[in-house]
C-alpha cells in the first residue's frame, strides 16, 4: 500500500517571539494533510514575516509530497531574521525534491540567490541556519538537510535519536582528523560554539586544499557530506540522508533555542503517545520558562502510515 496526506498526523509547531510569546506555526510549513488545506482542497503553505503568520495557496504542490523547515537567523550579523524569511519564502516556491541530489541542487541553488540578494560571499555577511525535510508519502521516506547548529530528531523503536551533527568548529575537526573522537565527544555538547557555516552566509575553515592542507579563512561556499566524503570513523555524521519512516515514528525539527539552556546532550523528553495539538507550543515554552534566551522554533509531526 502507500501513504496518504491523512496519515501525517498531529502536525504542530511553536515560534518564540521577540515580544516572549510563542506563536504556534513554524517558518515554513508546505503540506496538504487536514491542517493545512483550504475548503477546496487546495495546498495552503505557512510561515512567519516578522512574527505575524502568513498564508498562501500553493496550487502547485503534489499531495505526494511534505515540506516542513526551520530557519534561524545567526547571531552577531545584520539582517538574521530578514534572510531567514527570505529563505523560507524561496523555498516555499521550489518544486518537490525527488532525490538527495535534487535537494542538494536545490539549496546550493538558494545558497547563491541569497547571497545575491544580500550582498554576501564576505566575512560580516548575514545567514541563516537551515534543517530542511522533503517527506514523501508514497516511498514511506524523508529526504532531510541541515546547515548550522539547527537540528532534527527522531523517535523510532522506542528511542529517541539525533539525526544531525552541529556544524561547529569541533565538528569539522572530527570529520577531517584534526582531533581524535574522545576528544569531539568531550567538546560536542558545550554551550556556546559558534557555528563554521550558515546558508547565504557561506563557510568558515572547513575547507582543505588540493594537497590536504587545511584552509582556515571564510569562503563563500558550503560544505554538505555524505558518507563517501568522510572518512569511516565519520560516516555516521553526514549532512544529507533519506529516513525510512514507519507507524508512529516523530520527527522533531527545531532552533538551538530549545536547548541552548542545557549543559548536557539533549534529546526530547517526550513521550509520542502524549503528542497533542498543544505540544509543540508547550515545548518552546518550557524551553523559555527554563532560561532560554535564544529564538526557539521547532515542528513536531507523527507519523500513521496505514498500508
Amino acid at each position: 500500500g502507500q501513504a496518504s496526506a491523512d496519515n501525517i498526523n498531529n502536525l504542530a509547531s511553536a515560534e518564540l517571539l521577540d515580544n516572549g510569546s510563542v506563536f504556534a506555526k513554524p517558518l515554513l510549513n508546505l503540506t496538504v494533510n487536514n491542517n493545512t488545506i483550504d475548503s477546496n482542497g487546495q495546498t495552503l503553505s505557512h510561515w512567519l514575516e516578522n512574527g505575524t503568520p502568513q498564508a498562501q495557496l500553493q496550487s502547485h504542490w503534489p499531495t505526494r509530497w511534505v515540506r516542513l523547515a526551520v530557519f534561524d537567523g545567526i547571531g552577531g550579523h545584520q539582517h538574521g531574521r530578514e534572510i531567514a524569511q527570505a529563505a523560507a519564502l524561496e523555498l516555499r516556491d521550489l518544486p518537490p525534491c525527488h532525490s538527495l541530489d535534487k535537494l542538494r541542487k536545490n539549496l546550493l541553488f538558494l545558497h547563491r540567490k541569497l547571497q545575491k540578494r544580500f550582498a554576501g560571499g564576505h566575512l560580516r555577511s548575514p545567514g541563516t541556519t537551515l534543517v530542511w525535510a522533503e517527506i514523501d508519502l508514497y516511498q514511506r521516506s524523508c529526504h532531510l538537510l541541515h546547515l548550522g547548529d539547527s537540528r532534527a530528531f527522531l523517535h523510532t523503536a522506542n528511542a529517541w535519536q539525533q539525526l544531525t551533527c552541529d556544524h561547529t568548529p569541533n565538528e569539522f575537526n572530527f570529520r577531517d582528523g584534526r582531533i581524535s573522537s574522545a576528544v569531539y565527544a568531550n567538546q560536542r555538547d558545550k554551550p556556546g560554539q559558534r557555528i563554521a557555516q550558515a546558508l547565504g552566509y557561506g563557510s568558515w575553515g572547513v575547507y582543505q586544499d588540493e594537497a590536504g592542507h587545511d584552509i582556515f579563512g571564510f569562503s563563500p561556499e558550503l560544505r554538505i557530506d555524505t558518507a563517501t566524503t568522510l572518512p569511516e570513523q565519520a560516516k555516521d555524521n553526514i549532512d544529507l540522508r533519506t529516513i525510512p519512516l514507519t507507524a508512529g515514528d516523530v520527527l522533531l525539527i527545531a532552533s538551538d533555542g530549545l536547548w541552548s539552556n542545557i549543559k548536557h546532550r539533549y534529546l526530547p523528553d517526550l513521550n509520542p503517545s502524549h503528542i497533542q495539538a498543544d505540544t509543540a507550543q508547550n515545548l518552546a515554552q518550557q524551553a523559555v520558562t527554563a532560561g532560554s534566551m535564544d529564538n526557539t522554533t521547532l515542528i513536531l509531526i507523527t507519523f500513521n502510515m496505514e498500508t
